[in-house]
């Protein structure tokens, strides 16, 4: 298994989550699913003083069906938090039909801006 986390210098969950009770704060990049679920309700279990940051990236939508699904997620949960929650939601959609890049990265660098915004520290994908 490789470590992102000591061989690229990049912080755990833990690590963001400790430096959160700080008043450390990070750009949260949600997807709908149950990874980006999970990560929102435990950050807001944390950061209870201050917003909290979203971004909403809707990948590819015109191959994905899934587009007014994990609209609903994101909006459920947001609600579910009752908290004051800021969502930023960007589109990525190409006419060629491929794929700019994996995912992951390109969640990290349309966030960039948003996250330099917001004076958040971390971007958590």
């Amino acid at each position: 298994m490789y470590n992102m986390t000591s061989q690229l210098g990049l912080i755990s969950l833990e690590g963001l989550l400790e430096r959160a009770k700080d008043g450390i704060d990070a750009l949260l990049v949600l997807s709908g699913g149950l990874d980006s679920a999970y990560i929102l309700w435990k950050y807001a279990q944390i950061v209870t003083d201050r917003p909290i940051h979203t971004h909403h990236i809707h990948l590819y939508p015109r191959w994905s069906g899934r587009l007014q699904v994990e609209d609903l997620a994101v909006r459920k949960q947001i609600e579910y938090l009752n908290r004051k929650v800021s969502v930023r939601t960007s589109t990525v959609d190409t006419s060629s039909g491929g794929a700019v890049m994996r995912d992951i990265t390109l969640a990290v660098l349309l966030s960039a801006t948003a996250a330099m915004e917001r004076k958040c520290d971390y971007i958590l994908v």
